[in-house]
């Protein structure tokens, strides 16, 4: 046991002194660098973004009338609450709904 602390004391320590200096000049870096915080706030369009059904890994696959999907629920789901909008909001209208599984 006392071989141990030993062997500790002598390698051990300055490798965890070398890592709390490390973190400690990270936070130091990090708080000059951006003192003040900053908080990313998503907005919806003004309109809505074309959005088009690709096969899988065809990302260059070729964008037609045909592919384009819009901000529906699927047939088999109860639709979107009258008047609700299609964006984030009308989605979390529509999931808080009671019908909705």
């Amino acid at each position: 046991m006392h071989c141990v602390l030993i062997l500790s004391a002598l390698f051990l320590t300055p490798w965890r002194a070398r890592g709390n200096e490390q973190i400690v000049a990270v936070r130091k870096f990090f708080k000059v660098r951006n003192p003040v915080q900053e908080t990313s706030v998503m907005e919806e369009l003004p309109a809505p973004r074309d959005t088009y059904l690709l096969a899988r890994g065809r990302y260059d696959a070729a964008k037609t009338e045909a592919t384009r999907v819009t901000r529906v629920t699927p047939s088999f789901l109860p639709p979107f609450p009258a008047g609700a909008p299609r964006n984030r909001l009308g989605l979390a209208q529509w999931l808080t709904q009671p019908d909705t599984p």
